[in-house]
């Protein structure tokens, strides 16, 4: 029988590790993921997480318990997810290239009791624990202890939707990393919605092209688990470089990525290559997305459908979603969509809503809107607040930053921000907290951070600043300074240039740094 034959409703999943219990009962002996050196079914990858899931309750996990995992992308990173999920726990995903020093600030502020690791990255973790007195357990997932076991039968659980699923770290602009906590109920009700939404009738392969630490992970191992699937990881630093690589021989069906992913296989003229023929579903996040990549992607792929989703981490993914259809207006912005079933979203400006094709605060409410952000009261009084008739009920609203503009369709478009949040290449970047870190480095006295285009039409950032004791013409300084950077920053927030000021940077009548001019210094012109 098929999957549509045999598909369960919506209210029998009421967890995040619900999408793939109820599938291993349907499609067993299904490859549930296809790493590029192995595979695994679902009853194997079942018995491989209960394994794990006894050791963590062993130690004392529990819901809403916060253990930290670690790995690259391999079926153990996978098993580890779902293990944890099955002890009732949460899952807080760390990123192995990110600098010591901010994996350390994580685990501080998380507090796990237990860190599972792939074992490549056991005596990493071990020895930055033990120098820093953090009293935390390090599991090697694929270690003795584990192996060892001989408990395969699924953790009784005692649980609700209101516990913890997930935690993933964003980026902050008090210039700390904030923790936006994600409810079962949360990432649930948005995953149940898929299953109409894209009506997907058979399993498929879905690539895994993101980063743990970045939330599309969630639908791409999930909803591809939820439909039978298989989940192929894009797990080569070579796949980063030649993206078309990880395409070549993989049979992808389901992708969702950012738009400068797919505008990059442009420039390898493979459009119309056999290795991209067989993706029928291809989801756009992250960036704004112009129609006319929509609109060559069509020409070569005329039976792919497209789709544009957008929305923040608060939001259990998105929060608004769009089926494309074609033709569509050339040099032109792909409109962000609908609010996904069961959010609402309320334009607001100054207090009040605005009326339609007006620019207002995208303030988003429903059952997809995180409870906040972890130990983190002043966000999450900045952030989350009640209003209008939610005073009654208790409820909270999200204020997104995003400006947007609502269409007389009820379609929304995307129209900036309202602070200087940006996001490049799909990851969400607080430019402030670049700035203050980069500050923090002894000589440094003022930075400016700004987002360009390369003759590549990739965004980058550049960083402005003023120091004791340099000169623009000091590049071995300079260089030190970057490498500074990337032992306190992830890769993808350092910035790819620096440019020395010999004077303080430009200030407006206010006294606040004027980017208009920091502009012009970037593009070549001078403070002077």
């Amino acid at each position: 029988m098929t999957y549509i034959e045999n598909k369960i409703t919506a209210n029998k999943y009421n967890y995040l590790d619900d999408f793939f219990s109820v599938s291993e009962s349907l499609f067993s002996d299904n490859i549930a993921i296809d790493d590029g050196e192995n595979e695994i079914s679902y009853a194997s990858l079942d018995k491989e997480a209960n394994r794990l899931a006894n050791v963590l309750r062993a130690k004392g996990c529990q819901p809403n318990e916060r253990i930290c995992f670690m790995s690259s992308k391999k079926i153990v990173a996978y098993k580890s997810i779902l293990a944890i999920l099955k002890s009732g726990a949460c899952f807080v995903p760390l990123n192995s290239e990110d600098p010591a020093e901010r994996i350390l600030f994580l685990l501080k502020s998380i507090r796990p009791k237990v860190l599972v690791v792939e074992s490549v990255f056991f005596s990493k973790m071990h020895k930055l624990c033990r120098e820093n007195e953090l009293d935390i357990a390090i599991i090697d997932a694929d270690g003795a202890e584990v192996n060892s076991s001989l408990n395969t039968s699924p953790v009784i659980v005692d649980r609700t939707p209101e516990d913890l699923a997930y935690i993933i770290f964003t980026s902050g602009s008090t210039g700390v990393p904030k923790g936006v906590m994600v409810y079962h109920r949360n990432i649930v009700h948005f995953l149940n919605n898929c299953f109409s939404f894209f009506n997907i009738c058979e399993p498929l392969r879905f690539a895994h092209c993101s980063e743990y630490t970045f939330d599309p992970s969630i639908f791409d191992i999930f909803f591809c688990w939820a439909t039978g699937g298989t989940v192929v990881p894009m797990n080569k630093r070579s796949y980063r470089i030649n993206p078309f690589a990880f395409f070549e021989g993989n049979n992808i069906n389901v992708v969702f990525t950012v738009p400068s992913l797919i505008n990059s296989l442009k420039t390898s003229e493979v459009l119309a290559s056999e290795d991209l023929s067989s993706i029928r579903h291809l989801i756009y996040t992250g960036e704004a997305l112009s129609a006319d990549l929509v609109t060559e992607w069509a020409s070569y792929n005329p039976h792919c459908q497209q789709y544009n989703f957008y929305g923040t981490t608060e939001t259990a993914i998105i929060s608004h979603w769009h089926k494309i259809k074609l033709p569509i207006t050339s040099n032109s912005i792909v409109p962000i969509g609908f609010p996904v079933s069961g959010v609402s979203v309320k334009l607001i400006e100054e207090g009040g809503e605005v009326q339609d094709g007006e620019i207002g605060e995208s303030v988003v409410a429903g059952t997809q809107i995180s409870p906040g952000y972890w130990d983190n009261e002043a966000e999450n009084k900045l952030r989350f607040k009640c209003i209008g008739e939610d005073k009654l009920l208790g409820h909270k609203s999200y204020f997104t930053g995003d400006l947007l503009v609502k269409d007389k369709q009820g379609c929304f478009h995307y129209h900036g921000r309202k602070d200087r949040q940006v996001k490049v290449r799909g990851h969400r970047i607080e430019l402030l907290e670049v700035e203050k870190v980069i500050t923090s480095i002894p000589c440094i006295l003022e930075a400016a951070v700004h987002v360009v285009e390369n003759e590549f039409q990739i965004e980058q950032l550049i960083g402005v600043i003023y120091a004791e004791q340099i000169t623009e013409d000091d590049d071995l300084q300079v260089d030190n300074y970057l490498l500074l950077l990337k032992e306190k920053l992830p890769s993808y927030m350092c910035p790819a240039k620096v440019i020395c000021c010999k004077k303080p940077l430009p200030r407006n009548k206010n006294g606040k740094i004027d980017y208009h001019k920091i502009v012009e210094i970037i593009n070549g012109e001078t403070n002077e």
